[in-house]
């Protein structure tokens, strides 16, 4: 009982942290006049889940970071580093390659990015990603290193569901565009992946 009283005690403080900070920082910052499409003015909440799960492993619970997935182990964890950066891009080819056996229009890559020809366009966004790592550090430690070990545990899932419909809730002050006044295409675009986050994580 003391255990699940910890946990729970644990999961309500992190989501009231990393839901506090970011969203009272989203709502500042607009309300100051910066625009929150701005990526940089997104960058420090982006780190509020990192914060949430320091704060509630380190004073909250004490239960330290032993299961926290600090190290990087890439002697033996390079395949799924591997299926992580080039995973994405098998599975979007293979959706191209289904549409257009349907018979579905492709949208050309081309000229998306500073007249790139599509395929160029696809090798620097595979080199960009690895670089942009840090920055998607602090998400990931909140929610996946910490949040989906803990709830529903022993459930793999459901925690991941869960955990995949809390981070979409938590993205919505962007992804409706009340705050961020992004085109409707984009926002469309934005609130269909915050959507579907739950099946992706």
């Amino acid at each position: 009982m003391t255990a699940m009283k910890t946990r729970a005690r644990g999961l309500t403080t992190f989501l009231v942290i990393a839901f506090g900070f970011a969203w009272l920082g989203m709502v500042g910052a607009w309300a100051l006049g910066y625009s929150l499409v701005n990526p940089l003015v997104q960058l420090p909440f982006a780190f509020a889940p990192a914060l949430a799960a320091f704060v509630v492993r380190r004073w909250v619970t004490g239960e330290g970071f032993a299961d926290a997935g600090l190290r990087l182990r890439l002697r033996e964890a390079w395949p799924q580093y591997l299926m992580a950066w080039l995973g994405p891009v098998a599975l979007v080819a293979a959706t191209a390659a289904v549409a257009a056996l349907f018979g579905v229009p492709l949208a050309s890559l081309d000229g998306q990015m500073g007249g790139l020809p599509g395929w160029a366009l696809v090798a620097v966004l595979l080199f960009v990603v690895p670089l942009l790592t840090p920055i998607y550090w602090g998400e990931e430690f909140g929610w996946t290193g910490y949040l989906r070990q803990r709830v529903f545990v022993g459930r793999p899932v459901a925690a991941t569901l869960v955990t995949g419909l809390i981070w979409a809730v938590w993205h919505y002050p962007l992804a409706t565009g009340r705050l961020a006044p992004v085109p409707e295409v984009d926002r469309d675009a934005t609130v269909e992946e915050a959507t579907a986050q739950p099946l992706t994580r």
